[in-house]
């Protein structure tokens, strides 16, 4: 469900019939059932979003979901790193300190509004202001990788092993979909 808004208008009922008939939606819709079905058992949430899923979606009253936030690693994620990391990751970046770098970090670039970021910053940096937006991750839709290149504002870094020094280069990041300053 929350898939579909991503595709065009037209596809969504076909969509919707496919996962009536189809056996793999049969098997999954089984498997969750299942998981669900039992009034003990207590269910983990990721996030507030994934919380309310669990209730519209599957019929978890609130009194069963815990929300418990993916934890960050304090000690990666460190200012003391980001002063040891940020010069070198901008520079080979080809990214001057004068410039505001923002960051995107996922996979699910289009429920995560990748394209509108890009947007913004493709436009701030057409007027000629000093930004770039570096894009760690590997798309789901390959849709996304017609997006604006270099040239554009827009730095498509892929997937990376650790995203800890692109954090530290950036100025402002956009995590989960949410604007988060560094």
């Amino acid at each position: 469900e929350r898939m579909l808004p991503t595709l065009p208008p037209l596809l969504r009922p076909l969509k919707r019939g496919l996962i009536r008939v189809l056996p793999r939606y049969a098997e999954f819709r089984r498997l969750v059932g299942r998981q669900f079905r039992d009034p003990d058992r207590l269910m983990i949430a990721v996030s507030r979003m994934c919380a309310e899923d669990y209730r519209r979606y599957h019929q978890v009253t609130a009194d069963r979901v815990r929300v418990i936030y993916h934890g960050t690693d304090i000690q990666r994620f460190s200012p003391d790193n980001r002063v040891a990391l940020r010069a070198p990751t901008r520079q080979a970046l080809g990214i001057s300190d004068d410039v505001v770098l923002f960051l995107f970090v996922g996979h699910d670039f289009v429920r995560k509004g990748l394209k509108t970021v890009q947007r913004a910053v493709t436009r701030m940096f057409a007027r000629g202001e000093s930004v770039r937006l570096g894009v760690v991750g590997d798309p789901r839709s390959r849709r996304t990788l017609r997006a604006p290149r270099s040239a554009d504002g827009v730095l498509h870094c892929g997937r990376v092993e650790d995203a800890a020094a692109y954090y530290a280069a950036a100025d402002v990041a956009f995590v989960a979909g949410n604007l988060a300053p560094l």
